[in-house]
């Protein structure tokens, strides 16, 4: 036994002299968010770039801000990639986004990790931060297209790989109104 677990290590190069905390980060995140009293803070991801299946999973941001607007939540960029104009054009109609300086969330995974910690819930499509934020154990609820991945399962609003993990399911392609007012009204609920 001990000796294959030795060569697991070396095949994966992480003998245990070679395992640092050198990089460690403080949690949580040094730079928080401005809060507006009792609103919960809320993480949000709309947009993957998977060339295959992107355009099926991908959200309008206009329409998820909105549904979470309506349900009187604060929200965070968690999204990877530049959106500075399509956050500027929600503010310019009153809905505000947070857009904190200064992360890569794509390349610096502790750090995405640290704003996931910062929020009080992750609203999300089936991308990245769906699972890093099910697998950081953090409330995430999960907007899923009509035919999700097979991960997801089928006709069921929980997953067995991510305890934490609400899902919100289109009922038929394209609709993605009827999930958003789900997740409204759930919101809602938990934060009266």
């Amino acid at each position: 036994m001990r000796r294959s677990r030795r060569a697991a290590c070396r095949a994966f190069c992480c003998a245990p002299r070679r395992i640092s905390a050198g990089c460690a980060r403080s949690w949580p995140p040094t730079r928080r968010v401005q809060r507006s009293g009792r609103r919960p803070l809320v993480g949000i991801a709309w947009h993957t770039t998977n060339p295959k299946w992107g355009r099926l999973r991908n959200v309008p941001l206009a329409d998820l801000t909105r549904a979470l607007h309506a349900a009187g939540a604060d929200m965070v960029v968690l999204q990877y990639g530049d959106c500075t104009a399509e956050v500027a054009a929600l503010a310019a109609e009153g809905v505000a986004v947070a857009l904190p300086p200064g992360l890569d969330r794509k390349d610096d995974l502790d750090g995405l990790a640290a704003q996931i910690a910062a929020t009080d819930l992750v609203v999300t499509i089936d991308n990245a931060t769906a699972h890093l934020a099910g697998a950081l154990g953090h409330p995430v609820w999960v907007l899923l297209s009509h035919a999700p991945d097979w991960r997801w399962l089928v006709g069921r609003d929980d997953s067995p790989w991510y305890p934490s993990a609400r899902l919100f399911r289109q009922p038929a392609a394209g609709d993605w109104r009827t999930p958003l007012d789900a997740v409204t009204g759930r919101l809602r609920a938990l934060f009266p």
